[in-house]
């Protein structure tokens, strides 16, 4: 029992969802995929409150807000990560293939995670920045991130 208590309190979640101010979600955009970006805006509101409502009272999740551009979906578990392309403007979730990748020589997975760390580190430093209801990135996490997670992109 004590080995699994401590398991939990190691466990961490970190949520980077889409900010339902992202320039991504423009009118032009909208228009583009046959979407209607009120709806559409407030779909990712709902998502946003149902992610808070559901983390607010559990310890060790964080959440933060991007803007970064539909590209990957990623959900990264210690060694593995599944990654899915938004490939379909409608029911992506539905069509879009999701693969498995898994930690090792040449492998896909360090890029990814650099990525999701990168993004991280960034939206934890805006969010510190502006001041947000979120929790962000504490300076544990900041101080173990991988070198190439925090650099600047050229």
């Amino acid at each position: 029992m004590r080995a699994r208590a401590q398991k939990e309190n190691d466990l961490e979640i970190r949520i980077l969802h889409m900010s339902p101010d992202s320039p991504y979600l423009s009118e032009d955009r909208a228009r583009v995929l046959g979407k209607q970006r009120a709806k559409w805006v407030r779909d990712i509101q709902y998502v946003s409150d149902q992610i808070m409502e559901v983390s607010g009272s559990v310890e060790n999740v964080r959440v933060l807000a991007h803007k970064e551009p539909f590209v990957w979906r990623l959900f990264i578990f210690d060694n593995e990560v599944f990654v899915s392309a938004y490939l379909h403007s409608t029911k992506n979730d539905e069509k879009a293939p999701v693969y498995r990748i898994q930690e090792g020589t040449n492998s896909l997975y360090s890029a990814f995670r650099n990525y999701y760390n990168h993004l991280w580190f960034l939206y934890s430093e805006v969010e510190a920045s502006h001041g947000s209801s979120y929790d962000g990135i504490s300076a544990k996490e900041q101080n173990s991130l991988p070198n190439e997670a925090i650099q600047p992109t050229s």
